[in-house]
């Protein structure tokens, strides 16, 4: 919810507490490369409140990828989840992510402030994606920190 962690060290702290929550839904986005391989390009997460956080990494921002980035987390989560509403809290000077989930078929609903920050709310509906595809990031058994030092690398 219009999270901008602001060192590397609390993003660590972050993303280990997304890993390991009861009910959250953590995606690596990937990208098919010209080197034909599959590269992480960013993330989709879902809580069990049905809250959706989408980031790229910034070398593939303004591609148009974060719609079918979005897209393809609501399949997976339309095939794993009973969730029946999906909302994303967008800051209100994010044009550019508002514009991503509308293409994605998100609709405005309200604006709120969310710790501190003027937000706009949009809830979903689902399309089929075809140009990225998720990536299940599991925790069970294994180590939050292992996924974070990997996608610190790769993105």
């Amino acid at each position: 919810m219009c999270l901008d962690p602001s060192t590397l060290e609390s993003y660590r702290k972050w993303f280990r507490k997304v890993l390991l929550a009861p009910g959250n839904c953590l995606l690596i986005i990937e990208a098919y490369h010209p080197s034909q391989h599959w590269i992480p390009i960013g993330q989709v997460r879902f809580n069990e409140c049905g809250e959706i956080g989408v980031s790229l990494s910034q070398a593939f921002r303004g591609q148009h990828l974060a719609t079918p980035a979005i897209e393809a987390g609501i399949c997976y989560l339309k095939q794993h989840s009973s969730l029946q509403s999906v909302f994303a809290y967008i800051k209100q000077d994010n044009d550019a992510s508002a514009r991503a989930f509308e293409r994605a078929g998100f609709r405005f609903v309200c604006e709120t402030a969310v710790q501190g920050h003027a937000c706009r709310v949009y809830a979903y509906h689902i399309r089929d994606v075809t140009r990225v595809r998720p990536t299940s990031v599991s925790t069970h058994g294994s180590d939050p920190d292992k996924y974070f030092n990997h996608l610190q690398q790769t993105l």
